[in-house]
């Protein structure tokens, strides 16, 4: 079941602060949340045994928490990864947002279960795609100010709105 949406003052107070150089900025929630599934080759099935040893083995990760991957690995042995990066890339240049990938640092991140949490902190002053790469376990990346919900399912990606820049 999904939460109400944010009244305009909790969206108010959903807020993320962060410096850029000697300013400090702020970014709040966005009414858009831009979603597609895309045409993606699949992560090997041995690359994708040794993230499921590395998330039940070497992170231990308690249901919600999220930690990230080692990113060489799959760039090595992964060989459609170049042209996923491609197919994410023309996707958000069809928005648009042609700089988002040439200028983000890309990331390979695990997650075991889900948790609401607030991202703002680590990611405030950055816009992020997310692509989701394992089987579908019936998991929703939900964006409570907009009343969507993502489902977390193979090749289907998300481009958070940006909110308001102060």
């Amino acid at each position: 079941m999904c939460p109400p949406p944010l009244s305009p003052t909790d969206r108010h107070n959903a807020t993320a602060f962060y410096w850029s150089g000697e300013a400090l900025r702020s970014r709040s929630i966005s009414s858009v949340v831009l979603s597609h599934v895309l045409e993606i080759p699949e992560p090997p099935a041995r690359l994708q045994a040794d993230w499921n040893r590395d998330i039940t083995e070497q992170l231990q990760l308690e249901p919600g928490d999220v930690e990230s991957l080692p990113l060489p690995r799959a760039r090595t042995r992964w060989p459609g990864y170049a042209r996923c990066v491609q197919t994410v890339d023309r996707w958000v240049a069809s928005l648009g947002l042609s700089d988002i990938l040439s200028n983000s640092e890309v990331a390979l991140m695990a997650c075991r279960g889900a948790r609401y949490h607030h991202d703002g902190d680590q990611y405030g002053g950055a816009a992020f795609c997310n692509l989701f790469l394992s089987e579908d376990k019936g998991l929703d990346v939900h964006f409570p100010s907009t009343l969507c919900a993502v489902c977390a399912r193979p090749s289907h990606t998300t481009v958070p709105g940006h909110g308001n820049r102060i």
